[in-house]
């Protein structure tokens, strides 16, 4: 059962997103970074732009950090049912990450669609 559990999390991890990819650890770090950071870059989270600040707060990104989310929820759930010895610490805060960052690029993209009208607000995803 162990080795099934393996080969089915690196079937749905590998080919979707470099957040599911990598170390759990790691991409939460990245998660609550702000931009612009070498580790938020790389995971796609802020824009590849020299001297950007900006995150990358587009449908693409919400979208991956969505199914981020929903895939490691159901990861999680089918390895805390087996009997064997799984985490849930690491990814209940992998889960909450994304769902924050996902939260953020959302509030992120209202404020500066407002900002057309005159809402001069500084938002940054990784703090949600």
């Amino acid at each position: 059962e162990g080795v099934l559990i393996a080969i089915f999390t690196a079937l749905l991890n590998w080919p979707f997103t470099t957040v599911l990819r990598s170390p759990s650890t790691e991409a939460i770090h990245a998660l609550f970074e702000t931009c612009p950071t070498s580790r938020a870059t790389r995971f796609g989270l802020c824009s590849p732009d020299a001297g950007s600040t900006s995150p990358v707060a587009d449908a693409k990104t919400s979208g991956i950090l969505l199914l981020a989310a929903a895939l490691r929820v159901v990861q999680t759930s089918y390895t805390f049912g087996a009997s064997l010895p799984s985490g849930l610490f690491i990814p209940s805060l992998f889960i909450g990450a994304t769902l924050g960052r996902l939260i953020g690029n959302i509030v992120y993209g209202l404020v500066e669609h407002q900002a057309g009208v005159g809402l001069r607000m500084r938002v940054e995803p990784g703090m949600f």
